[in-house]
């Protein structure tokens, strides 16, 4: 049986490759959904602990205290200490993570220390810690004397202090003090003999949980000797103890985090129990809280860009299968006559799609793991760049995944074969005779509900993105509609489907209206298709999913990353901005007025009692590859009142240099009613002209252009400037609703020369434009250099590589590509595998068109005009499909973040390249298509297509 079903896959070659290619594909992108979703989270789990890490706190460190002085006495100190070390070093393997270091510290704090020989003029009384902690040897460098013994030698026991400690306290080396318990626990002192004094040998060693200043007052001692001695039997001079254990972060993975949490949570749970006694600190905690927020956000990404090529590949699973059985079930109905059984016949497809699974099992997941590894290098939709690959690897899931759309493949491929293999050849052409049923979608109206359901999420959309950007919140605060997600799939499969109900009658209704004139090749055309019976229905939404969804993932990425590209330039102003630190004549009037201590002079929200030293502006001229540089003056809290009554103290004063601003500055256009040069060239009508936000004017409906506004701050006098016109937006500009002002903050753009020449000189930022080609890297070596001290800097290109390495923007940008390019994949291989088949199928009926007089090229210009009208026409649809799909649902990704990041507003946007990318691969589809049709109708032999009782 095996050796049938072999040889049959054998002489159907080119349709087995295909179906092998495509079942290859489908494992490996249902394999790439986990695989590559598990690796961003990873990255996204493991940078966020990287950067906690960046800002003080080891992100893998555990770290409880126990404070046992003011809660027990005497000998239950020690009692308690037991109960508590038990507890926790029982119950810390819960998190099951690798371990990098530990300490375990004990103190015996607040001890009066005496030399025991008293060689001091005044003595004093020391107020000392014996401590002891686990290897602390092996972490530390000896800068005088020697190391500690393990050994006491007569009651004396070493210790060693801490460089600040040795020279605070007065010690001396190899003199030995004695330490007396002022609780009166015990009646003799500790002798301890200070040995040596000691650094950190490494401050970054992750063993250190505190600062070396923690050891100030500390006399140190071997560990295990204190636990001998002093902790064997119970005493009361414990007052604290730490356990510190350094877990290896990067071994807290998205497939254990729920068990960290889950363990962080109960020792936590206990720690607040005792919480008068206990601290409990776990910096991983806060990230994995977060995390949590943030896995939603990536998982509701990743779904949203999953589901329509989830949707892609399991309608191109159906078609194959559907497409298979439809050419095959002649030859099942022969087999049936012939006398095979319904089970021999089964059972031969079942091997086929073993043999096809079994394939498509072994390469398809390490495939989908290449793409992953592939795309976790993606810059950009369709931009790659050398980067460390995503920590992907193979994993029950992804085998799971791929056998799910394996599972779909078989069953969509074996029902149909195991009903058709009820009829003989004589019921098989009785029911191909007979007018078939409309398909289920068409009876039930599945294309109208479909439709019907996208636009009831588009609805929800919108109120969901008017409701963000009113509340400023997040989409996870407020919860959305999980319809919202699929709406982009059902939309295009409704669509589709409501376009290929019409089809067939537009088809009908042109060949009526030329059945006179129409060439044999066009009779010939109109009428196979428009009696195809929705034969060829499923290739045509097949082209239009595809290209509907490649293109909805090409322009979802571009807004994307045009809108995150958008917001930053925004928010930053222009190329580089900078605010350098100015002197003043501060301590000059200190001296000669008596003033006292002077507050931060970059505080802008402070009165200006002093005169503060312009530096040299012409130093930024002599930067190399900068192209021009500009001032910018901002003050905020500026008191603002009208001529007609108008005021607010929200104010917020820009002054600019209006010709150099304009082609410094970065603005988006269309933000404005009328161009934003226009608004400048306003500005240098006059030097009192002024700008104003239009948020005033809703505020006071009087407000006209005209009015004359006085804009007060500190010690300067009203400065009076005219409005020429208003704005909703500027560069830096946002509503201060999004700062959290009680109310909207009101914004004046003035002119630099005429605001310096009234007011106070005060500290400007510098805003500058780069040359073409420059890297910030050259630009900010010149920065780093004496002759400048900078205050604030920010690059505008720096930070929007930044924002890319993001992992939720790295998932985005993977995902949207993964999908386009297995789309483009699929569209090729669903191509082919239909034209195959049509052309397998239609041998017979070539055959009779070349037996009649009819050339190749005539035969070949039929196919060209049934491509044209089913191939053509639904890539056509399939790409006005996509383009309003794009207009309508890829605003979906606003509810990803929250409203306050929508400034400037969110645009979709689509780029040329892309289409011409889409483009050139449709042209090179439809070629190789037309090569493998050409080469299969060539071949075909009359006498061989033309035998008596072949149809």
């Amino acid at each position: 049986m095996l050796v049938i079903v072999l040889r049959k896959m054998a002489s159907n070659k080119w349709l087995t490759i295909c179906l092998l290619i495509g079942c290859i594909l489908v494992t490996a992108m249902a394999a790439s959904i986990p695989i590559y979703s598990e690796g961003i989270l990873q990255r996204l789990l493991t940078g966020d602990l990287e950067n906690s890490w960046e800002s003080g706190d080891f992100p893998g460190a555990y770290h409880m205290k126990a404070t046992l002085r003011y809660l027990f006495e005497g000998s239950n100190r020690s009692r308690a200490y037991a109960l508590i070390d038990k507890w926790i070093r029982e119950n810390v393997r819960d998190f099951d993570l690798p371990l990098e270091t530990q300490s375990f510290s004990i103190t015996f704090g607040d001890m009066a220390g005496f030399p025991e020989i008293q060689r001091e003029e005044e003595p004093f009384e020391r107020n000392i810690n014996l401590e002891a902690y686990s290897d602390f040897q092996d972490h530390v460098s000896i800068v005088a004397g020697r190391m500690f013994s393990d050994q006491s030698r007569d009651g004396v026991y070493e210790v060693i202090v801490s460089e600040k400690a040795f020279k605070d306290l007065g010690l001396v080396l190899d003199y030995v003090f004695l330490l007396y318990d002022r609780t009166k626990f015990i009646d003799q002192p500790i002798r301890c003999k200070v040995v040596g004094v000691f650094t950190y040998k490494d401050p970054a060693d992750i063993y250190w949980y505190q600062d070396i200043s923690a050891f100030d007052r500390s006399f140190v001692m071997d560990y295990d000797l204190l636990m001998r001695d002093f902790m064997s039997k119970p005493n009361g001079l414990i007052t604290a103890a730490n356990w510190y254990y350094a877990f290896d972060y990067r071994k807290i993975a998205v497939k254990n985090i729920s068990a960290v949490a889950r363990s962080y949570e109960k020792h936590f749970l206990w720690a607040r129990r005792y919480s008068s006694a206990i601290e409990f600190k776990m910096p991983a905690s806060k990230i994995i809280e977060e995390y949590a927020k943030r896995e939603r956000q990536l998982t509701m990404t990743l779904w949203i860009l999953m589901a329509p090529v989830l949707l892609m590949l399991s309608f191109y699973v159906f078609m194959v299968s559907q497409l298979i059985i439809r050419h095959e079930e002649s030859e099942i109905a022969v087999l049936k006559s012939r006398g095979a059984s319904r089970f021999q016949i089964f059972i031969t497809y079942v091997l086929e799609c073993a043999v096809i699974c079994g394939i498509a099992m072994v390469l398809g997941p390490p495939l989908g793991l290449l793409f992953c590894m592939i795309l976790g290098s993606t810059n950009g939709f369709l931009e790659f760049v050398t980067r460390a690959a995503i920590p992907a690897s193979l994993g029950i899931r992804a085998y799971l995944y791929s056998f799910g759309a394996l599972l779909l493949f078989v069953v969509t491929m074996l029902v149909p074969a195991f009903l058709s293999s009820r009829f003989s050849i004589v019921e098989y052409q009785r029911q191909a005779a007979r007018r078939q049923r409309p398909p289920l979608w068409k009876r039930y109206f599945l294309d109208i509900l479909t439709l019907g359901a996208s636009m009831y999420g588009l609805y929800r959309l919108r109120s969901s993105r008017n409701m963000l950007a009113i509340t400023g919140a997040e989409s996870i605060e407020v919860g959305i509609d999980p319809l919202i997600y699929m709406t982009a799939a059902l939309f295009i499969l409704g669509t589709g489907l409501i376009f290929l109900r019409i089809y067939p009658y537009i088809i009908r209704l042109i060949f009526r209206a030329g059945r006179k004139i129409w060439s044999p090749v066009f009779y010939s055309t109109f009428i196979h298709v428009g009696r195809s019976g929705g034969y060829e229905q499923f290739l045509m939404l097949f082209l239009i999913l595809t290209l509907s969804i490649g293109i909805f993932d090409a322009n979802a990425a571009r807004t994307i990353n045009k809108n995150m590209e958008d917001r930053i330039r925004y928010r930053i102003g222009a190329d580089i901005t900078l605010q350098e630190i100015w002197g003043d004549n501060s301590r000059i009037l200190i001296e000669e007025r008596g003033y006292g201590p002077v507050s931060n002079v970059m505080d802008v929200t402070r009165k200006v009692p002093y005169v503060f030293l312009e530096p040299d502006f012409r130093r930024f001229y002599r930067l190399k590859g900068v192209e021009e540089v500009t001032k910018v003056f901002e003050r905020f809290y500026v008191n603002i009142r009208t001529n007609v009554g108008a005021s607010t103290r929200y104010g917020r004063l820009m002054a600019i240099t209006p010709d150099e601003f304009g082609r410094i500055a970065w603005f988006k256009d269309g933000l404005l009613s009328h161009h934003w040069y226009e608004y400048l060239n306003l500005m240098c009508e006059s030097p009192m002209a002024c700008l104003v936000s239009s948020n005033f004017k809703e505020r006071y409906k009087m407000l006209k252009e005209g009015d004359t506004i006085y804009l007060k701050w500190g010690d300067n006098h009203p400065l009076e400037c005219v409005i020429y016109g208003f704005i909703d937006y500027w560069p830096t500009y946002y509503p201060s609703r999004l700062r959290g002002l009680p109310t909207d903050e009101v914004l004046v753009v003035a002119n630099f020369d005429y605001v310096m020449s009234q007011t106070i000189l005060e500290p400007y930022q510098v805003w500058m434009k780069k040359e073409p080609g420059v890297d910030d890297v050259a630009i900010n070596e010149q920065l780093k250099s004496d002759e400048f001290d900078i205050y604030s800097l920010e690059y505008a290109e720096q930070e929007i590589i930044k924002r890319k390495n993001d992992p939720m923007l790295l998932g985005t940008n993977g995902s949207l590509t993964l999908g386009f390019v297995v789309a483009m994949l699929i569209c090729s291989v669903g191509f082919l595998i239909y034209w195959i088949l049509s052309i397998q199928k239609r041998t017979f009926q070539f055959g009779i068109f070349r037996a009649m007089g009819l050339p190749l090229r005539k035969v070949l210009e039929i196919i060209v005009c049934e491509q044209v009208l089913i191939s053509g026409v639904a890539i056509f649809i399939g790409i006005i499909i996509g383009g309003v799909a794009s207009d309508l649902f890829v605003p979906v990704f606003q509810l990803v973040s929250s409203g306050r990041d929508q400034v400037p507003p969110f645009e979709v946007v689509a780029f040329r390249e892309d289409y011409v990318r889409i483009y050139s691969i449709i042209a090179t589809i439809l070629t190789a298509g037309l090569m493998v049709i050409g080469k299969f109708i060539s071949g075909i032999k009359v006498y061989q297509a033309v035998k008596l009782g072949e149809d």
